[in-house]
């Protein structure tokens, strides 16, 4: 990999079962089945968004998915996240003979954050070809490569001196900081994918055949109307539980999630205006 940029500094952590590997001839064949995402549309070596529902269409996790090879996929889940699904998938997995499911352990990473700096400052590292995921100018983007699994995360540029990450829980709270909520385990099988915005996204198809929670997808997207959504915001004395209030003090949702450094989850109505407080303190919206 290209050195990084002048002040910005490489970031090293580590974390177990980043992931999810699907292998054998019978693995597309069951990930189109469950997934919500449309497996054909990946590209070989490349990788798109993607969701697993349970049957009411609640996101059980959001991910990346991979095409490593013939009949070898990965999925680079948010942290924690890789055994529940795993946990998931494997109730209906023993119905497909070719089929082996195993968790994906993630090696030591390097990561530059520097997916939205000014295209001159992009020329001068080495960046991957595709975006898995993208909020406004900020962008999470992955690379395969021979052995190691390599992540960039796009923040505004002047955040980037601010970040560091040490473990996974640093890492969620950088993500969602970079305007990308991911579900894990506390908000797991709790929001439709509607709320999560991941047809935005990508992570969810509206096109493919039958999935897990498909029903539920199209009669919102057709007939539904989405009136809360998961939007991150910054406060550093925020509480799960704690009210979302415009000026007025009227109420706009709910604190879904508290991560490290102040990022806070919150479910709020879809209008939001732009001046909001969490318990009557200042907050500022990071999406």
């Amino acid at each position: 990999m290209s050195s990084s940029p002048a002040g910005e500094g490489q970031i090293h952590w580590e974390a177990d079962q980043a992931g999810l590997r699907a292998q054998g001839s019978d693995a597309a064949t069951f990930l189109q089945g469950l997934l919500a995402c449309d497996i054909g549309a990946v590209r070989p070596e490349c990788a798109s968004p993607g969701a697993l529902l349970d049957v009411s269409g609640r996101v059980i996790s959001d991910f990346a998915l991979a095409l490593l090879g013939e009949d070898d996929w990965a999925m680079l889940t948010p942290p924690g996240m890789a055994g529940i699904i795993l946990a998931d998938l494997g109730k209906v997995a023993g119905l497909y003979r070719n089929l082996k499911l195993t968790l994906l352990d993630r090696p030591r990473t390097s990561m530059i954050g520097a997916a939205a700096l000014p295209a001159f400052v992009r020329a001068a590292v080495e960046l991957p070809p595709w975006a898995v995921a993208h909020s406004g100018d900020n962008a999470l983007m992955l690379r395969w490569g021979a052995s190691d699994l390599v992540e960039y995360v796009g923040a505004p540029p002047e955040r980037l001196g601010e970040v560091e990450i040490r473990d996974g829980e640093d890492w969620a709270a950088h993500v969602a900081g970079c305007g990308i909520p991911s579900i894990t385990e506390p908000i797991s099988a709790k929001l439709t994918a509607h709320a999560m915005q991941l047809l935005r996204r990508g992570a969810v198809s509206l096109e493919k055949g039958c999935y897990r929670g498909q029903e539920i997808v199209a009669r919102t997207e057709h007939r539904g109307k989405t009136k809360r959504v998961l939007r991150v915001l910054e406060c550093r004395s925020a509480a799960v539980g704690d009210a979302v209030a415009d000026a007025s003090g009227a109420k706009l949702g709910l604190v879904q999630q508290v991560l490290k450094h102040g990022i806070a989850l919150a479910l709020v109505a879809v209008d939001a205006p732009l001046e909001v407080s969490i318990a009557g303190a200042p907050a500022e919206w990071l999406d």
